[in-house]
């Protein structure tokens, strides 16, 4: 353990059945009230609590280390401040990667294969969670509650036992540009959110809806995500029992790509009674307005070719 250290290096340990010397319990590393830490390139792995974790710290960089293979959790952090977690991986733990009641930039890093959760983010606030692989994990691939003003972008999140992504109690978020795929239930299930933009989203193959909004949501945003064959043999790919939900753009008037849109407006199921009006087409431009400029311009068409045989008729050579 280090403690009320500043500004120290920990690089290239490789650490295994780590105990606190009286139990079989203990760390690989841990940190607690250190800033400015740099824990680099180390291994931790038949940890019986967690390979890494930091408490109280502010601007540490977690950056290549291999927590894999632990008895519980690859790393946790707990009310960190400004910390860095890049490029680590965290497979085959029961959970990968733990973050409580923080600011943080989660970027890069595996979390894979774990027997329950890929990553749980409890209160965590004003961070960026980008780039991240979290596939093929027993449970959740990400757990979150109570995010507030956090970026959740480029993230594969796919073939996980449960949710792909689960959010709950949050608000003022953006979740855009993610592959939410393959997950044995909701592709993203929402309960009690508020203020979400969700866009530019790759929502595909989930068993059941690909995106849910309920329990106590309200004055959330969907547009320009592509759904594709999300809730096979259902009648919606996405479900909706919140408040103000708005399933389109209101400056662009764009709303969503359905793989399964036939015409019209695109209904969501759910006592809500949401309605998609704008749906797109799968380069996600509007599909009612190329529809209209077939439609409008077919009597065009048929004018030219009347024109073109008349003409042909009144030669005389």
């Amino acid at each position: 353990m280090v403690e009320r250290s500043d500004g120290i290096i920990i690089r290239d340990n490789r650490i295994t059945y780590a105990t606190n010397g009286f139990t079989d319990v203990g760390y690989g590393i841990l940190l607690q009230q250190s800033n400015d830490a740099i824990i680099f390139n180390n291994m931790c792995e038949r940890i019986s609590l967690a390979g890494i974790e930091s408490q109280y710290g502010k601007n540490n960089t977690f950056l290549n280390n291999n927590c894999s293979n632990t008895f519980n959790v690859g790393i946790v952090l707990f009310e960190e401040t400004l910390s860095k977690i890049i490029n680590n991986t965290c497979n085959h733990n029961i959970r990968g990667i733990i973050i409580m009641d923080s600011s943080i930039t989660l970027e890069s890093n595996q979390m894979n294969q774990n027997g329950h959760l890929g990553c749980i983010l409890d209160k965590v606030y004003d961070s960026t969670i980008t780039r991240n692989t979290v596939n093929h994990n027993g449970g959740e691939g990400f757990w979150t509650t109570g995010l507030i003003n956090t970026a959740f972008t480029e993230n594969s999140v796919c073939y996980n036992g449960e949710q792909g992504i689960w959010i709950s109690g949050s608000r003022d978020s953006i979740v855009t540009e993610n592959s939410v795929c393959f997950n044995n239930y909701i592709g993203v299930q929402c309960v009690g959110i508020t203020g979400f933009t969700f866009a530019f989203n790759q929502i595909e193959n989930n068993t059941y809806y690909g995106l849910s909004v309920a329990g106590y949501s309200s004055d959330n945003i969907i547009h320009h995500n592509r759904f594709v064959w999300n809730n096979l043999g259902g009648t919606s790919q996405a479900y909706d029992i919140g408040n103000n939900t708005l399933w389109y753009d209101v400056d662009t008037k764009e709303g969503n790509y359905w793989s399964d849109h036939k015409r019209g407006k695109y209904k969501i199921d759910g006592d809500a009674n949401s309605k998609d009006p704008y749906p797109l087409n799968n380069d996600l431009e509007r599909a009612d307005f190329y529809y209209l400029t077939f439609i409008l311009s077919f009597p065009i068409i048929s004018i030219i070719i009347f024109r073109r045989r008349k003409i042909k008729t009144n030669r005389k050579w």
